[in-house]
């Protein structure tokens, strides 16, 4: 059994008895960024001065790409105010070279607790009026309009997904806009209540359940995938920072795809690379762990997105067959 944790007084007493130049404002500082940090989810800080605790110069869209030519990505950091309008240039971009075949929006590890930036991007998508939430006592709808994004979307979550973007990836589905491919998320989702401190701050509590549609909760508090993908968090975040990186769990399925198989036809890069360790180049493996950017023919490692992209791949190929 753990022992009881200390009184959070006793131990600010005893740190500024004895920290060679400790002050009361730097405990507060740290405690604070304790604080948010350990409940981040439930609890916001707004407008905040202290530069560890903003965010708002950072990015909300922090990486895109566009992977076979026809299949847009975005990776969310968090849900919160200005997010809408940074989706519509965003995607604008991507849209440069033609029309895309799909897009997926990565919203594993992100954050927030602005449920109306999320109803505000997820009505990007959507046709008709519709009721989406009930934040408080205002309730929140889709505008009609004639256009909407109908681009098929994968939206990747996983259990670092919390607050306003477990809200957005809910209503993406909810909505019939999006399929959710990862784990299940944080269970933040939550009605917020706004205090204004007495330096004019303002600090957002969690209070109770948010509601969908017409009243519905999510059970549990979270929500969950439609095609599940069991991945270490810490490897999501090493396929974050390289999706094509091979982790060292990943070496010896590497291997076995490099063993000679008669039942499998040969790629041209596969030909290539094969040709380079006879010749005792330096291996595939060797140069994969490198961090550069990874060539074409490089395979996909990251495994919530690689199935992403093959789900809307096999959708783009059904569209084509059978127009909706």
């Amino acid at each position: 059994m753990p022992p009881p944790i200390p009184a959070l007084e006793e131990i600010r007493s005893i740190i500024l008895t004895n920290l060679i130049g400790a002050t009361s404002a730097e405990l507060d500082r740290a405690a604070l960024n304790g604080i948010l940090s350990g409940l981040e989810g439930k609890i916001e800080l707004v407008s905040a001065p202290v530069a560890p605790l903003s965010r708002t110069s950072a990015p909300l869209i922090n990486k895109t790409a566009v992977y076979d030519n026809d299949y847009g990505y975005l990776r969310v950091d968090r849900v919160s105010a200005g997010l809408a309008k940074e989706f519509d240039s965003t995607f604008a971009n991507l849209r440069i070279g033609g029309e895309l075949e799909g897009l997926i929006l990565d919203l594993r590890f992100a954050k927030g607790v602005d449920y109306s930036e999320a109803a505000s991007l997820v009505d990007r998508f959507l046709k008709k009026e519709k009721k989406l939430l009930k934040v408080g006592a205002r309730t929140i709808w889709s505008t009609a309009k004639r256009n909407a994004i109908s681009v098929p979307v994968a939206v990747l979550v996983n259990s670092k997904t919390v607050g306003s973007a477990e809200a957005l990836a809910a209503l993406m589905r909810r909505s019939n806009v999006g399929l959710l491919i990862g784990a299940d998320t944080a269970g933040g989702v939550s009605q917020f209540r706004e205090f204004t401190l007495s330096n004019g701050q303002r600090l957002r509590v969690a209070t109770g359940p948010l509601l969908f549609g017409e009243g519905e909760v999510l059970v549990g508090g979270a929500v969950q995938p439609d095609i599940e993908i069991d991945v270490a968090v810490e490897d999501e975040l090493a396929y974050l920072d390289n999706a094509y990186r091979i982790l060292p769990d990943d070496l010896s399925t590497l291997q076995a795809e490099l063993e000679p198989n008669p039942f499998r036809p040969l790629s041209e890069a596969e030909i290539v690379r094969r040709h380079k360790l006879e010749q005792g180049e330096e291996s595939v493996i060797e140069e994969k762990f490198e961090d550069v950017e990874a060539p074409l023919e490089s395979e996909i490692r990251d495994p919530a997105l690689s199935r992403a992209l093959d789900v809307l791949k096999a959708l783009a190929v059904v569209r084509k067959i059978h127009p909706f």
